[in-house]
């Protein structure tokens, strides 16, 4: 695993130096209302919601190949695997051992990722509000009051590497006992612009860009704190008020001493950065998959 990060961050950081290097392909998940029972009221019906746990998230990382991504989707030019939501390095910065100590490799594990998925499951069905409303039933699918629990994938079709990125999560996801409806778009704007609570959307793959390489931890900082940390807007709910919103107040408090301190040591800054990187990974609201170059 460090053998490969460190070949990785060599290889991205000549590709920073002349291309538009960082473009990433970010999974983001609908976790409302992120507690049990993990139900929640839409519109007069109660829905459960298996992304509102967080374990189910968390091996979503295991269920999806990067390896797979890199080989097969086409379109663009260099797929390099991703597990942070930056580019550049992930062994120069102190992440490469944080990600060995996790373990997650470019080939993923899909067994191991369906038995903890039905393991978590099967926890969730024992709770008082959902003994014998949530079961697997002989077809493998997973029912609540009788109806398949259902995952609304979002799929971006403007381009076909995206259209491939998001049929392949759909299959991933049907494999672990999920009826899947894939809804294609051309943007983020059903995300972004309705309440979680109202479960029109489950996953959605975020295409993200940035132009510059980040190579302090300063500014390393300042775009793991965006991906991350709620009070910067960009979880779901997006701090649009009124809507249900995603808070943890782990990363919160500790972006909010940073941002409020007058001076914070490399050595601060590097400790909340591996910090952030550790909650980040574990809640897995956002599972990163690659950056790219593309000619598009």
């Amino acid at each position: 695993m460090k053998k490969l990060f460190l070949c990785s961050a060599f290889f991205v950081v000549c590709l920073s130096v002349f291309a538009y290097y960082d473009r990433f392909s970010i999974l983001i998940l609908n976790p409302a209302p992120n507690e049990a029972p993990y139900l929640i009221n839409t519109g007069g019906i109660t829905a459960f919601n298996p992304f509102a746990i967080r374990e189910v998230r968390y091996a979503i990382n295991n269920l999806l190949s990067r390896q797979y991504l890199r080989e097969n989707i086409t379109g663009l030019d260099t797929i390099f695997p991703l597990y942070l939501p930056i580019g550049y390095s992930e062994a120069f910065f102190g992440e490469g051992t944080v990600l060995d100590d996790i373990g997650f490799t470019v080939e993923g594990d899909e067994e191991r990722a369906i038995s903890e998925i039905t393991q978590a499951l099967t926890e969730a069905a024992s709770l008082p509000q959902l003994v014998g409303r949530l079961v697997k039933q002989g077809d493998g699918y997973w029912y609540f009051d009788g109806e398949k629990v259902n995952i609304k994938n979002h799929i971006r079709n403007d381009f076909e590497y995206r259209y491939q990125t998001g049929t392949y999560i759909s299959a991933q996801l049907e494999k672990s006992g999920f009826a899947v409806t894939d809804n294609y778009c051309d943007s983020s704007t059903v995300v972004r612009s309705t309440d979680p609570a109202l479960l029109e959307w489950s996953a959605y793959t975020e295409w993200w860009c940035s132009p510059m390489p980040f190579v302090t931890y300063e500014a390393r900082l300042n775009i793991i704190m965006q991906m991350y940390a709620p009070c910067f807007g960009n979880m779901p709910g997006f701090n649009i008020e009124g809507y249900w919103q995603y808070r943890n107040e782990l990363i919160d408090k500790k972006v909010n001493d940073y941002l409020h301190k007058r001076y914070f040591s490399e050595a601060e800054m590097r400790s909340l950065y591996l910090y952030i990187i550790k909650i980040g990974i574990n809640e897995a609201v956002r599972i990163p998959l690659f950056a790219f170059i593309s000619s598009n």
